[in-house]
């Protein structure tokens, strides 16, 4: 099996928060130290670093008027996104949990929860994190091997939402909002055709908890280094690139891809609904329908997705409209 498909089968879009009630919300909860996420920054580097201040946050939120949340955990939102994602359960052969965001309660896995409480017997969980915004790309490559050994449907959940004591902005980072959409990936047809996809990581000197703003720009020149060697692949696998739509990290970075896809030839699109809103692994897909809404696509055309992650690299995924 040289290629696969790719379907969107549900989105879930959070209330907006105006920025006001969302940082008496991340001040609140930031001063309950009794909880897991808490407990992580302490087994792991003692404190919470000074980037997730609340004055720091109020400061990288100025530009922001409103904010997608979530108030719900995660494993909540799941649960919503699957059932409403019209796919019978017995026809689910894998789920696979994406999440660059952690859920808020330390005894809680939402993969064997949604499993267990939508009773999908048949279903294979897996969980990716710990990848950024890159997991959903990951996904692709258990989905591609599953699918040549005998599995039929591989559902692909990505959920993401921020919590205290992680914040939402930093630098000059777009603000990271909350969705949550489900992908359904199979060998026999779809809306879109997976031509292409690979993750090109970068490394980093320097724990991105204790970045200064010199660090967060050299972490996106590795990111544009990244990009050029991923165009480089691109063009030679000889794929005719009609529309290029990459995540929204930065204004400095939206910039310096556009200007390198530019000179390339390549026509690049930025989503009209939260165009400064960084929608975490979410973020290509919800450009993608942004794209296909606006009707610039038919069948035949080739898009390149780029998701970008300041702290783990980025990833290039080539789709075919059908």
């Amino acid at each position: 099996m040289n290629s696969f498909f790719l379907s969107i089968l549900n989105v879930e879009n959070p209330l907006y928060a105006n920025k006001a009630d969302y940082l008496q919300d991340f001040n609140k909860k930031q001063t309950n130290v009794d909880s897991a996420l808490d407990w992580l920054f302490e087994d792991n580097i003692h404190n919470i670093p000074s980037i997730h201040d609340s004055k720091k946050q109020e400061e990288f939120l100025s530009k922001t008027i409103k904010v997608p949340t979530f108030n719900a955990p995660h494993s909540d939102i799941l649960l919503k996104l699957i059932s409403e994602s019209n796919i019978p359960a017995d026809e689910i052969d894998v789920l696979c949990y994406c999440h660059e965001t952690l859920e808020q309660s330390h005894s809680m896995l939402p993969v064997l929860k949604a499993k267990k409480e939508l009773k999908l017997k048949k279903a294979l969980p897996f969980s990716i994190g710990q990848a950024g915004s890159l997991s959903s790309i990951m996904a692709m490559d258990i989905a591609k091997a599953l699918l040549n050994n005998g599995y039929k449907n591989f559902l692909a959940t990505i959920v993401d939402s921020m919590h205290a004591p992680f914040s939402r902005s930093a630098f000059n980072g777009y603000t990271k909002g909350d969705v949550a959409i489900s992908l359904l990936l199979n060998n026999q047809n779809g809306d879109y055709k997976i031509k292409y996809f690979k993750v090109y990581p970068t490394c980093h000197n320097i724990s991105p908890a204790h970045w200064s703003i010199n660090d967060y720009l050299t972490a996106e020149d590795l990111l544009v280094a990244k990009y050029r060697e991923l165009l480089d692949d691109i063009n030679n696998k000889e794929h005719s690139i009609k529309w290029t739509v990459y995540q929204n990290v930065s204004n400095r970075l939206d910039n310096m891809f556009k200007e390198i896809g530019f000179n390339k030839g390549l026509n690049s699109w930025n989503r009209i609904k939260s165009q400064e809103i960084n929608l975490l692994s979410s973020d290509v897909f919800l450009s993608l329908i942004d794209l296909e809404s606006n009707k610039k696509l038919k069948p035949g055309d080739d898009i390149l997705l780029v998701s970008a992650s300041i702290d783990h690299g980025i990833a290039g995924v080539v789709l075919e409209k059908m």
